[in-house]
């Protein structure tokens, strides 16, 4: 432990203190101290200063400078340039004049199903059709294509004839000959069975160049 310790001197009759001396100067020890402490402080750091300085100033010049890149020119459409009217906002020359929206008035009904039918076209009354008798599920327009459930089914691009072609479960290959005249009330006539597979058929898939090949 230090202990700092003043002198101080009484008078014979008035007991105040005296105060220290001043120097020349105008310090007193402790102001003069301090001022000796910060000048050895700045004399140790100005040799680092100068070392700071001088590996900055290095780093500065080491680091390279980006070269510059000029920006290349756009090059030239060797083609003619195609730019569409909507683009250039031409308006189109080719539309039809404007439709007007044309009501059907019972006069152009009637003229329309008074005309005269195309040739070769058969012609049927309206009192021949019946919905409860045409429109009904007979037995015999039934067809029993495959014995077991159905897992494909297509029918052939045929042109003269209508043939459905049916694969099951089971690997069989049925085929409907569906504009072939019954014989037979059960329905029998106009298929045919085939067992090609033993898995189950699960797509039918027929050449629109060949029909034929299936």
């Amino acid at each position: 432990k230090c202990f700092l310790y003043r002198e101080v001197f009484f008078a014979p009759h008035t007991h105040q203190k005296i105060p220290p001396t001043m120097a020349e100067d105008g310090l007193n020890d402790y102001e003069r101290l301090r001022q000796e402490n910060i000048r050895r402080n700045q004399e140790k750091l100005a040799p680092l200063r100068r070392k700071a300085d001088e590996l900055s100033a290095a780093i500065r010049l080491a680091k390279p400078k980006r070269p510059y890149q000029a920006k290349p020119k756009p090059k030239a459409p060797t083609g003619p340039v195609r730019s569409s009217g909507r683009a250039r906002g031409v308006a189109p020359d080719n539309l039809p004049p404007d439709l007007r929206s044309t009501r059907l008035s019972p006069s152009l009904a009637s003229s329309i199903l008074g005309a005269p039918p195309p040739e070769g076209a058969k012609v049927r009354a309206a009192g021949d059709f019946d919905a409860g008798r045409d429109m009904v599920l007979m037995p015999a327009h039934a067809r029993k294509v495959m014995p077991c459930c159905i897992v494909s089914m297509r029918v052939l691009p045929l042109a003269d004839r209508t043939v459905v072609a049916a694969g099951d479960k089971m690997g069989n290959i049925g085929y409907w000959e569906a504009d072939g005249v019954s014989e037979d009330a059960g329905g029998a006539d106009g298929v045919f069975r085939y067992w090609p597979h033993k898995g189950p058929v699960l797509a039918i898939v027929a050449h629109q160049a060949a029909p034929h090949k299936v």
